[in-house]
């Protein structure tokens, strides 16, 4: 598992998103070529890095990936909502139910993706 988080003007961590495995992590920094936050490891992890031309040439060749990669991005932004919402209006019992499910659901799309 790995988290993206953001540094506060006081200097602290603000985690603002948790991975886990096979999650494509960072795909808008990568056509952005911006990065606006870090990246950090909670447990071991293996990590693969993709060179941005190679990513544009592979979803200009195949629609169907970058179909796939959208469709990433949409949900990863759907999560991010929701942590929003987290931090902002829920206590921490009620926060974690919607980070359980993330990990249920992380685990599903692979098994339909054959990941």
């Amino acid at each position: 598992m790995m988290y993206r988080h953001k540094i506060t003007a006081e200097g602290e961590r603000q985690i603002v998103s948790i991975h886990v495995a096979g999650d494509f992590i960072d795909l808008e920094g990568s056509i952005l070529n911006v990065v606006d936050h870090n990246i950090q490891a909670l447990t071991r992890c293996e990590v693969s890095m993709v060179r941005r031309t190679d990513l544009l040439n592979l979803v200009n060749a195949h629609p169907r990936i970058a179909l796939a990669m959208w469709v990433d991005t949409m949900v990863d932004g759907s999560i991010f909502r929701e942590w929003v919402v987290n931090v902002g209006r829920r206590y921490a019992r009620e926060a974690l139910a919607p980070l359980v499910l993330r990990i249920r659901a992380a685990a599903r799309i692979r098994r339909a993706w054959h990941c």
